[in-house]
């Protein structure tokens, strides 16, 4: 045995090691010579390194990546800030009448608006089920008002009061020849100018001398200022209200052009946000309703 160990050794070039157990002398293990062992850490050392590489390749990819992701969502929020909206809506039930919303309530959930139901007398109605307006607001249902007409005093009026300028969506129900009130202030203050759709927010419904010609479940749609107080209403009945949205100026909705009729009737001029100019205002005017270019 021990001739035949030394010529493995010269062989391979490996050392034993042995241990005594007893009188008998036992081969444990059989270890590499130190250039061998120098070589197995060499190779070790290149096979860290060769993964500490490809670990940081794979965190430089998933940095750039993570950098786009977080690229993305900045411009997503900056395209939501410069865009942004809000939206309040009745909810109802069928065959259900929610509880009566108290006169004065204020709603404050749409940032930079605030919406009062009325400035006093009876409570308003609670909502009744309708879906008419579902996909334009979200509304489930609607207020029938409060009992009396919206030209009287602590009648059925619904005033916004915004903080910044914007393009305002009011959901309602308006009844065929009742003059429909978008005023400054209150029912007999200074006349707004309007558009008004039907329930898809888009096709525009005619409107004479503040009427319309059959009963509307749709919206009106004015351009708002910050700092005024705006009312919303009907002379001679109670507009129904579905909820409301509010999208500050810039966002792709909004109105850019006043009532042909309104221009027509009194030669007067309009800014694009639907304001009469004086006969000194220098720009872009609606005039008998056209565009025009006052130089």
């Amino acid at each position: 045995m021990g001739k035949n160990l030394a010529m493995y050794r010269k062989s391979r070039n490996f050392a034993p090691e042995v241990a005594a157990v007893g009188p008998t002398a036992i081969l444990l293990t059989i270890s590499k010579p130190p250039h061998c062992r120098r070589e197995a850490r060499r190779n070790d050392k290149l096979k860290q390194t060769q993964f500490t590489n490809i670990h940081l390749i794979t965190n430089n990819k998933n940095n750039k990546r993570m950098k786009k992701i977080f690229t993305l969502i900045a411009v997503a929020a900056m395209a939501v800030s410069a865009n942004a909206q809000g939206t309040y809506a009745l909810q109802g039930e069928k065959d259900v009448t929610g509880p009566a919303i108290a006169a004065g309530t204020k709603i404050t959930s749409v940032e930079n608006m605030v919406m009062t139901f009325g400035d006093g007398g009876a409570d308003f109605k609670g909502a009744k089920y309708d879906s008419k307006l579902k996909d334009l607001l979200g509304a489930t249902g609607f207020t029938e008002g409060n009992g009396t007409n919206g030209n009287k005093e602590n009648g059925t009026i619904y005033y916004f009061e915004p903080a910044k300028d914007g393009v305002l969506t009011v959901g309602v129900v308006v009844n065929a020849d009742k003059t429909i009130i978008v005023k400054k202030d209150n029912y007999s203050g200074e006349d707004v100018a309007f558009k008004m759709t039907a329930s898809d927010g888009t096709t525009e419904v005619t409107v004479t001398d503040g009427t319309i010609a059959a009963k509307t479940y749709g919206a009106i749609i004015l351009n708002v200022n910050a700092g005024n107080k705006y009312a919303i209403g009907l002379a001679g009945s109670k507009m129904g209200f579905y909820g409301f949205k509010y999208e500050l100026s810039g966002s792709s909705t909004g109105i850019n052009t006043v009532k042909a009729a309104e221009a027509a009737a009194d030669g007067a001029a309009y800014n694009l946000a639907g304001q009469k100019v004086n006969a000194g205002y220098k720009g872009l005017v609606i005039k008998n309703g056209k565009k025009v270019i006052v130089k």
